[in-house]
């Protein structure tokens, strides 16, 4: 399915500064895998050294936060927005 994943301003040199990128995929998890092959320097700011996802990362799928556990499970469906997001920490 084809799908439209945003990328947060913090990840746009890796992409080309490319804020939107379309993708076909039939999971969340299928859409980044993707966008890292794409775009090597990106897949260094996505995944760790053993494939998973950095947990500062988080992902709203059409609106919806997942889980990581979800991240495999949910189909996706032509037209979807997946937006991956950056947790900042602070106090």
């Amino acid at each position: 399915m084809r799908i439209h994943v945003e990328l947060p301003s913090s990840l746009l040199h890796e992409s080309g500064a490319t804020p939107q990128i379309s993708v076909t995929a039939s999971s969340p998890l299928d859409a980044v895998q993707q966008l890292g092959r794409r775009f090597p320097q990106l897949e260094k700011r996505l995944f760790d050294s053993e494939g998973h996802l950095f947990p500062y990362l988080t992902m709203l799928h059409n609106g919806h936060p997942l889980l990581p556990a979800q991240m495999r499970a949910v189909a996706c469906q032509d037209g979807d927005k997946l937006e991956i997001m950056t947790l900042a920490g602070g106090g």
